[in-house]
């Protein structure tokens, strides 16, 4: 296992490079597809615990969580229980697949899963870009959507 930050990232050709904090080393190539999976905005700076396989003779990042820094929001035990809304957008859709990832507007650059049938139920439009209201769970010891609403506009 190893620590460090997207050192940088090509949003046309959808993959980056991961520099290494711990243990020392060149920077590892990472594709999208690895951050998607994780629920993790592709942004430069953001910091990781990944692991790297070889691939064709080169190395590149298998998988890959977002840690938490210093700057990330304090939880508590009291606030960890209760079911907290929050606002964001919807970030990513995959209709053919079944899911979807919601930006949070509180933590940039994280994303959280959200299976399509909890979207349909609630009547939310299927669109990237619009605002939502959603509460968080766990499904499979993993972060996701449990509850969507469209965020009711200002005036």
């Amino acid at each position: 296992m190893s620590w460090g930050k997207l050192a940088r990232w090509n949003a046309e050709k959808a993959f980056g490079f991961v520099e290494f904090d711990y243990p020392p080393g060149e920077d590892v190539f990472c594709h999208a597809a690895v951050l998607q999976r994780a629920g993790i905005e592709p942004r430069v700076g953001t910091h990781l615990e990944f692991e790297v396989e070889e691939k064709n003779g080169k190395p590149r990042v298998r998988w890959a969580k977002r840690l938490k820094t210093w700057k990330d929001p304090v939880e508590t035990e009291d606030t960890a229980d209760q079911m907290v809304k929050l606002t964001g957008s919807i970030a990513h859709l995959n209709e053919e697949k079944g899911f979807l990832f919601v930006s949070r507007d509180d933590q940039p650059g994280v994303r959280v899963y959200c299976k399509y049938s909890v979207l349909r139920r609630a009547g939310v439009p299927a669109e990237v870009g619009q605002r939502v209201v959603f509460e968080i769970g766990e499904r499979g010891g993993r972060p996701c959507v449990v509850a969507i609403e469209v965020a009711p506009r200002l005036t």
